[in-house]
């Protein structure tokens, strides 16, 4: 092995051997197999290989949260540079999709303070997320950048007539993704991007679902507000989520293609594992 790829230790145990890392593989070829190569043994080695803190991530990303285990408790760490702190309003940890998620009972919020990696009226951007809801009921917030009623940026809601919505500027804007039948209990991903002349695409496992074009976003008066995850409003929360979240990521300057998304979603749903095959197949030792 010559060149080291970046990665991001996400858990590992001692015990049992397992492992979940995010590895940054400079290009996947679209028709043969990409080969990268695993060593250990290397007591060297660090966690975020290559750098600092954020090296597994490109330069888009503006957030991405694992909700990783850290004594037993949620973290709600930003693995990005950026490392934007959140506040917990009662959020637990859960089994995820990949490691461990966070569980919201429906009164459970965490909030983030303002930064400008989360304005999104510029240019264009791309959000993702794993989710599992225990029910449909009423408009229930995955991630929102506002602080109360209509002052607020931007929010990603599921609601309960089966569309997933995207407001933008306190309301003004409602861009509804009418989804294929969805079931409470079961994971799903959704993708969605936007581009700085205004069109939104949501993506749901990995397909394209449908897109809306309505003109450049609109950013309310109040674009230095704080947001939260798993409800709207920083200062009187609400529309809260119902169910576990994991793998919450936002890209401000890339909407992620739909080979990139689709990518994304084969690697996590299905990664594969020694001697199972999927995303990618385990070689034999050397």
């Amino acid at each position: 092995m010559t060149t080291r790829l970046n990665w991001e230790i996400e858990s590992y145990s001692p015990f049992s051997g397992e492992l979940v890392a995010w590895v940054k593989v400079p290009t996947l070829s679209h028709s043969a197999n990409t080969v990268i190569y695993m060593g250990y043994g290397d007591l060297s080695n660090t966690s975020f290989e290559g750098g600092s803190l954020g090296s597994a991530w490109d330069s888009n990303y503006a957030l991405v949260q694992h909700y990783n285990e850290v004594s037993s408790d949620l973290s709600l760490a930003d693995s990005t540079a950026n490392s934007t702190f959140f506040t917990n309003g009662g959020l637990s940890l859960t089994d995820g999709k990949i490691g461990k998620g966070y569980a919201n009972d429906g009164t459970q919020y965490a909030t983030f303070d303002y930064a400008p990696i989360f304005d999104l009226s510029s240019g264009d951007w791309t959000m993702s997320a794993w989710f599992n809801s225990t029910s449909f009921a009423d408009y229930q917030a995955i991630f929102s950048k506002d602080t109360y009623g209509s002052n607020f940026d931007w929010a990603m809601l599921i609601s309960d007539s089966g569309t997933i919505s995207l407001w933008t500027a306190g309301t003004s804007q409602t861009h509804d993704f009418i989804v294929p039948t969805m079931s409470t209990n079961t994971w799903y991903y959704f993708t969605l991007t936007g581009t700085s002349d205004g069109t939104f695409t949501l993506y749901i496992n990995g397909v394209n679902v449908g897109a809306t074009a309505s003109g450049a976003m609109t950013m309310s008066n109040w674009d230095t507000i704080s947001g939260s995850i798993g409800a709207l409003s920083y200062s009187h929360p609400n529309s809260f989520f119902n169910g576990s979240v994991d793998e919450l990521r936002l890209s401000n300057g890339a909407a992620r293609s739909s080979d990139w998304t689709l990518s994304e979603y084969n690697n996590q749903s299905n990664p594969g594992n020694v001697g199972s095959p999927g995303f990618y197949t385990v070689g034999d030792e050397q």
